[in-house]
């Protein structure tokens, strides 16, 4: 069993970097095909790894302008995978 898990953790790693590097390109086409790859590429790498979880958070809370902009993807996004971006919201200190 432990081995079917690490085997979905890389998984998702992997497709959620290989969505964010193909979404990048496609930022400049007119439709949004590249911010819904981005968004859910940094979903699956969120939903995957505790450590991009740590990152995107450490970027909401020193970029307000990221910040800004994941919380308007993440009210547009499915309410199953709106908890996972909610997940990366700066904590407050």
């Amino acid at each position: 069993m432990a081995f079917v898990g690490l085997l979905l953790r890389v998984a998702g790693i992997g497709l959620g970097a290989g969505l964010i590097v193909f979404g990048l390109p496609l930022l400049v086409t007119p439709l949004p095909v590249g911010a819904i790859m981005i968004v859910t590429g940094i979903v699956l790498l969120v939903a995957s790894s505790t450590h991009a979880r740590d990152w995107v958070r450490r970027r909401r809370s020193r970029h307000p302008q990221f910040d800004e902009r994941l919380t308007r993807m993440e009210q547009a996004t499915p309410w199953g995978l709106r908890g996972i971006l909610a997940s990366t919201r700066p904590r407050a200190e």
